[in-house]
């Protein structure tokens, strides 16, 4: 059963790899990965029924496949209800956020990364929201301002990282997140 789990693992471990190098098109990690793939398989096997690793194997890439479906599923659902909130309210900083996490965390071989800044200047650009009740949703603005660095910093635009961690850090003294973005952009540790 050690074996299993462990197969298992290398496998999961192995397919991760494989859609972070299939874009890079690396014959060697590729073969690599291949080779893994059969050792884990190999391993979970051993004097077993051979017919066992037919139906693993056809039952994890069942489970994988179904996990990329979800995956698009929700990442259109959000963009829709993001787009929604939006067209309600204009002024809804939560909306562009989401919008902009949504691109910002998608990786540009399935369409994101263009939208993630337009959304996030649109996001800081806009008033701080005044709610009079207090159990009304009012944040983005902070979170709009610590992923425009962070996507400043992914671009390597460092004049642009610096410009609005300087901004964010001088309307949220308080906010760690922002703070904690410093060593990255300056090479300085924060206090």
């Amino acid at each position: 059963m050690r074996n299993l789990f462990l197969s298992i693992a290398i496998f999961a471990t192995t397919v991760v790899l494989a859609q972070e190098n299939t874009q890079n098109n690396n014959t060697n990690i590729l073969n690599n990965i291949q080779s893994r793939i059969q050792q884990s398989f190999g391993l979970a096997f051993q004097k077993q029924n051979p017919s066992d690793l037919i139906k693993l194997e056809k039952e994890l890439t069942d489970i994988y496949n179904k996990k990329g479906q979800n995956i698009v599923h929700l990442s259109s659902t959000i963009k829709d209800n993001a787009n929604e909130a939006i067209s309600k309210d204009a002024d809804n900083i939560r909306g562009y956020f989401a919008c902009a996490s949504n691109d910002f965390y998608t990786p540009e071989r399935y369409g994101g990364g263009k939208k993630a800044e337009k959304y996030l200047l649109k996001a800081i650009s806009l008033p701080a929201q005044k709610v009079k009740n207090p159990y009304l949703p009012s944040w983005g603005k902070e979170e709009a301002y610590e992923m425009i660095i962070k996507w400043y910093i992914r671009k390597k635009q460092s004049d642009k990282a610096k410009f609005y961690f300087k901004e964010a850090s001088e309307k949220f003294p308080n906010n760690r997140r922002i703070k904690q973005l410093e060593t990255q952009i300056t090479g300085k540790k924060t206090n």
